[in-house]
């Protein structure tokens, strides 16, 4: 960790104040669209299609469970941890502002029954954890905009469109899961998502499915 600060320090005198926020709006931007993309699929329907029920118990999940996990994960991580950093600082933007989103969907509707005080605190260690963010070597923030692909990109490979590679996924031999699919329509397009499921409904890793390798990013640091 010294000699994570000491680069760090060097960084900071040629930062670009400008190429980080843009380069980290761009992140966000990227994972949103993502994490809309693969909850879509996942759930079978849009968030503007979900019922009010749906919407409010997909608020409190997103929230109290997957949020605040990935923030605890980080906060458990900074200042130890360097590889564990880089991966939940992903996660957490991933799924921060994916809540974020689906708040103001709820507050479209005029939705009641959404623990503001929760979320709001939440999200406020959320923007803790962006407050803290590494500088990278060449003094931008190039190092989150490829490990925020890559974790995106792995996310993304939980399904496939592909019928013919389907045919060859297995369940993991302690669980076995269900094939199923569904059809998503974005920008008027029709696209057939493949993928499995446990008996609760939720999208499993498929035997053999490979985790994200984010150690080269750190060398980054």
């Amino acid at each position: 960790m010294e000699q994570q600060s000491h680069q760090t320090e060097e960084a900071q005198n040629t930062v670009n104040e400008d190429l980080i926020h843009e380069q980290l709006s761009g992140v966000i931007e990227k994972s949103l669209d993502a994490a809309i993309t693969l909850n879509h699929i996942m759930d079978g329907k849009a968030v503007e299609d979900l019922t009010d029920e749906e919407l409010l118990a997909k608020i409190h999940l997103q929230a109290e469970v997957v949020t605040r996990s990935e923030v605890e994960e980080w906060e458990a991580a900074y200042g130890h941890d360097l590889l564990e950093t880089v991966d939940s600082v992903c996660d957490v933007v991933y799924t921060a502002w994916y809540l974020e989103y689906l708040v103001r969907e709820a507050a479209k509707r005029n939705l009641k029954g959404v623990n503001m005080k929760s979320v709001s605190g939440i999200l406020g260690r959320v923007q803790n954890i962006t407050n803290h963010l590494f500088v990278g070597k060449d003094g931008t923030l190039q190092w989150l905009v490829e490990a925020n692909n890559l974790v995106i990109d792995n996310n993304m490979s939980k399904v496939t469109t592909d019928p013919e590679e389907f045919k060859t996924w297995e369940s993991p031999d302690d669980e076995p899961l269900i094939k199923t699919n569904v059809v998503v329509t974005k920008d008027s397009k029709k696209t057939t998502y493949y993928m499995l499921k446990n008996e609760l409904g939720k999208v499993r890793k498929r035997k053999g499915f490979t985790n994200v390798s984010l150690e080269h990013i750190v060398e980054m640091l």
